[in-house]
C-alpha cells in the first residue's frame, strides 16, 4: 500500500501535521493495517511516547501494541521497545505469542538483556506460550544473542519438534554468535543427517563458522554447495563467502568473489579483511583510501583498517582513522569501540582505552570484554575485577572468550577462587569440551596455586584428543615445583 512510505516520508521531512492527518485517514479504512515501520515513524514524528499513550493519535489494540514493540525492536531500539512492552502491561491488554517474539528480539538489543531475556522467559512460561515453535526459535535466538548459551541450550533440549528448520538456525546462529563454532558446525552436521535442508539463514552461520575455525576445505565444500543448489551468490550470501575466503586467509578466492559481487559497503569491507587477515596490511590501508571513492566505509570497515594500524605499528594513522570514525559519528558504535579500546589497550595506552570506553552509548558484552582484557594486559588488577564484577551487574553474561582472558589473568595472579567459580558457572553447559584452552589455563591455575591433586583430576576429566598438551602443562609445572614423583608418573602418560 503506498500510504505507508508517504507517512514515513512526511515522518522523516518533519511534516508532522500531514503525517499524523495521513495516518488517521488510514485508520479509518477498515482494510488497511498499518505495519511496524508506519507506527515507528508516526511515533517519532509526534515526538514522545506519552502522546501515543494518550490515544490521541494511535487507536490501542492488541496489533498495535505489537507492532510498534516489533518496529522498535527492528530497528535496534530495545529499550524503547520493552517501555511500549511495560505500557501494554500497565494498560491492562494481554500478550500473545507475537508480542512475546518481539520482545525478546528487544530484549537481546536492550540494556540489562540478560536480564530481561530471563524474565520474559519465565513470563512466556506462565502464559502457557512455551511450547509454541516461534516463541521457542525465539527464546532460543534472544539467549544466544544475550550471551546465555547454557540457557539457550536448555531451551533447545526441550523442543520436542526438531523438525522445524527455525529451531535449528537460531542455536547454531546463537553458538557461532558466541564464539562456539565447532558447537555450530557439529549442529549443522546433525542438521544434514536428520534430511533438514538448510536455508540463507543457515548457511551464512555455517560461513560464519568455518571462518572462526579456520576451516578453508569445509568452507570451499559449502561455497560448492550453494553453487549446486543455485542459492544467489550475489546477495548477502556472497559477502558471507568472501568473508570467510577473507578469514580464512585466502586472499586468492577472496579477491575471485571480489570480482563477481555487486560491491557494497559490506563487499568492500571484507576485502579489506582479507587483506588484514593475510598480513597485507599495507595493501588493506591502500583498498580502503579505493573504497572511500565508491562507498562511505562503517563500523566495521574502521575496524579492519584499526587492525592494520596495529600490525604496522601506526599509532599515529590510528588516531587519525580514529578521529574520522568521530567525524561520522561512529565512535560509540560498539564493535568499532571495542575495536579502539583493543588497539589502545595493546598499545600500552590505557587512559585512551578508558576514554572510548567511557563515551560508549551502549555497552554490550564486546566493549565490556575489551576493557576488562585491557586492564588485564596493563597489569591493573584492581581495574580489572572492578571491571569484570560491574559486566555482570549491567546484566552480561561472560562467554567463552572472556572467560579464557579471565582465567589468563587468574593464573597470573594467583587468584584460584576466582578461576574455579567463573570455569563452573561458564562450562556447566553443552559442548564444553570444544575449549581446550580454558582447560589448560584452569590447569596452570591449580598447580601455580599449589593444587597438584585438584590439577591431576582435571587432566583425567580433559577430553581425550587434547590430553598430551595437558599432560605436558602438568608435567612442566610439576617441574617447576619439584614434585618429582608426580612428574614421573606424568611422563608415562606423555609417552603414551
Amino acid at each position: 500500500m503506498r500510504i505507508f512510505p508517504v507517512i514515513s516520508a512526511h515522518a522523516k521531512l518533519g511534516h508532522v501535521e500531514e503525517a499524523v492527518q495521513l495516518f488517521k485517514k488510514m485508520q479509518q479504512c477498515e482494510n488497511i493495517c498499518p505495519n511496524a515501520y508506519t507506527f515507528v515513524a508516526i511515533v517519532k514524528a509526534c515526538g514522545s511516547i506519552p502522546d501515543l499513550m494518550k490515544g490521541r493519535i494511535v487507536h490501542r489494540s492488541l496489533v498495535t501494541w505489537n507492532s510498534m514493540i516489533a518496529g522498535y525492536a527492528q530497528h535496534g531500539h530495545g529499550d524503547k521497545a520493552m517501555h511500549i512492552f511495560q505500557c501494554m502491561l500497565q494498560n491492562g491488554e494481554p500478550p500473545d505469542k507475537v508480542t512475546f517474539i518481539g520482545a525478546l528480539k528487544a530484549s537481546s538489543v536492550a540494556q540489562q538483556s540478560y536480564a530481561l531475556c530471563r524474565q520474559l522467559h519465565t513470563f512466556i512460561v506462565e502464559m502457557g506460550y512455551d511450547k509454541d515453535e516461534f516463541v521457542q526459535s525465539s527464546i532460543i535466538d534472544g539467549y544466544g544473542k544475550c550471551g546465555d548459551l547454557v540457557g539457550a541450550w536448555k531451551e533447545f533440549d526441550c523442543v520436542q519438534d526438531k523438525s522445524i528448520l527455525t529451531i535449528w538456525n537460531a542455536m547454531i546462529t546463537g553458538c557461532c554468535s558466541q564464539g562456539c563454532f565447532e558447537d555450530g558446525f557439529h549442529l549443522f552436521v546433525i542438521m544434514q543427517d536428520s534430511n533438514i535442508i538448510p536455508d540463507v539463514v543457515t548457511l551464512m552461520s555455517i560461513l560464519k563458522a568455518c571462518a572462526g575455525l579456520d576451516a578453508l576445505d569445509d568452507g570451499r565444500i559449502i561455497h560448492v554447495f550453494i553453487v549446486e543448489h543455485l542459492y544467489d551468490v550475489k546477495s548477502q550470501l556472497g559477502n558471507a563467502i568472501l568473508d570467510m575466503y577473507a578469514k580464512c586467509k585466502s586472499v586468492f578466492d577472496a579477491a575471485k568473489v571480489f570480482e563477481i559481487l555487486q560491491k557494497d559497503v559490506v563487499t568492500w569491507t571484507a576485502m579489506i579483511g582479507a587483506y588484514v587477515s593475510s598480513g597485507n596490511d599495507t595493501l588493506a590501508l591502500q583498498h580502503f583510501q579505493h573504497m572511500q571513492e565508491h562507498v562511505e566505509p562503517n563500523e566495521i570497515t574502521y575496524t579492519n583498517v584499526l587492525k592494520a594500524c596495529f600490525s604496522l605499528a601506526s599509532i599515529e594513522d590510528a588516531k587519525l582513522i580514529h578521529s574520522a570514525a568521530v567525524s561520522r559519528g561512529l565512535e560509540t558504535e560498539t564493535l568499532l569501540g571495542g575495536a579502539l579500546v583493543d588497539l589502545y589497550s595493546k598499545c600500552g595506552s590505557i587512559e585512551d582505552a578508558s576514554n572510548v570506553f567511557a563515551n560508549s552509548s551502549k555497552r554490550t558484552l564486546v566493549i565490556w570484554s575489551s576493557m576488562f582484557a585491557g586492564f588485564a594486559m596493563n597489569g591493573h588488577h584492581g581495574l580489572a575485577w572492578k571491571c569484570f564484577q560491574d559486566m555482570q551487574s549491567d546484566g552480561f553474561q561472560p562467554d567463552c572468550i572472556t572467560v579464557l582472558c579471565l582465567l589468563s589473568a587468574c593464573s597470573q595472579w594467583g587468584s584460584i577462587e576466582e578461576g574455579l567459580k567463573n570455569f563452573e558457572s561458564t562450562f556447566q553447559g553443552h559442548f564444553a569440551d570444544s575449549w581446550m584452552e580454558h582447560y589448560t589455563c584452569l590447569l596452570d591455575l591449580l598447580v601455580k596455586a599449589g593444587f597438584p591433586k585438584e590439577a591431576k583430576g582435571l587432566v583425567k576429566t580433559m577430553p581425550s584428543p587434547s590430553d598430551s598438551i595437558a599432560w605436558m602443562t602438568f608435567l612442566h609445572n610439576c617441574q617447576i615445583y619439584g614434585d618429582a614423583e608426580r612428574a614421573y608418573k606424568c611422563f608415562g602418560h606423555v609417552g603414551r
